[in-house]
């Protein structure tokens, strides 16, 4: 494994120096250090993946250094993107308000490689009002829709919430538009990224109604049976208690028509990025 730019240095480092951050490097992986990649346009993701496969060349296994210090090289799923819309002491400006809409386009155009199959929208205000669009269709094809400009339109200073998302599916077809995201269950509405391995077994076991095909639903219907969304630690105790019935990997996100100010995100084992603007 060559020596990461991070660690180099200008004298020349001793042999066990050398063993000590190659080491440590390899502990912070173990723990869960994780690098993304996505082919840019034109590259087909399968072809894009087996050649990272065969330029990293992954142990496969924790017990393994490996030749690049590379333990494996999974296929992610969807991408997710979440704008909150803060409340400000000023009135935000005609452009501020097109900086807010240009850059949610960048970001869902951004992450189109992360799911190409289908495309949706969710913008929640402040009287609990739900305006959504969802297609089978990739982000930019369906940024320059004219329903996703009339959601644009929509989005001012009423607006709280907009939750966007690009689907490459596991589990339900983009045909059925239902199994894409974003997803409702009675109040509840979210977007998620991940696998739920036991969405069926979890349906049959708190006998929950299953409308759609998608794993993804069983996490908002745990969720649509507890009370109205509060960031207080007893709802956070109720919703564990729901959600450790999951098992696979997982990111969502999760708000409610009757509490469209607050938001619930929940990372298991499945990346998470957060990014603040002024």
């Amino acid at each position: 494994m060559k020596d990461p730019i991070l660690f180099r240095r200008n004298d020349t480092l001793l042999l066990a120096e050398a063993a000590y951050w190659k080491d440590l490097l390899y502990r912070v992986t173990k723990i869960g250090a994780e690098l993304e990649a996505a082919p840019k346009r034109g590259v087909k993701r399968p072809a894009f993946e087996e050649a990272l496969r065969q330029a990293l060349s992954p142990s496969g296994s924790f017990e393994t250094l490996g030749e690049n210090g590379v333990l494996d090289v999974k296929t992610e799923h969807c991408g997710v993107e979440l704008r909150i819309i803060g409340r400000c002491p000023q009135k935000r400006s005609p452009k501020v308000w097109q900086a807010i809409k240009d850059n949610l386009t960048q970001n869902l155009l951004f992450n189109e490689e992360r799911g190409q199959e289908a495309t949706g929208l969710d913008i929640a205000q402040t009287n609990g009002q739900m305006l959504t669009q969802k297609l089978a269709i990739p982000a930019g094809e369906f940024t320059r829709r004219p329903e996703y400009k009339t959601l644009l339109s929509a989005i001012n200073a009423q607006t709280t919430l907009i939750l966007g998302h690009t689907r490459r599916p596991t589990k339900g077809g983009t045909a059925d538009n239902r199994n894409n995201h974003p997803l409702q269950a009675g109040p509840i509405f979210g977007i998620h990224n991940g696998r739920i391995n036991n969405d069926d077994a979890i349906f049959v076991l708190c006998n929950c109604l299953c409308a759609r095909q998608v794993d993804s639903e069983v996490i908002f219907r745990l969720l649509e049976t507890l009370p109205p969304l509060e960031v207080t630690p007893a709802y956070l105790s109720a919703a564990q208690a729901k959600l450790q019935h999951l098992q696979g990997k997982f990111t969502f996100l999760a708000a409610a028509l009757r509490a469209p100010e607050k938001l619930l995100v929940v990372k298991h084992q499945n990346p998470l990025s957060l990014h603040y603007y002024l």
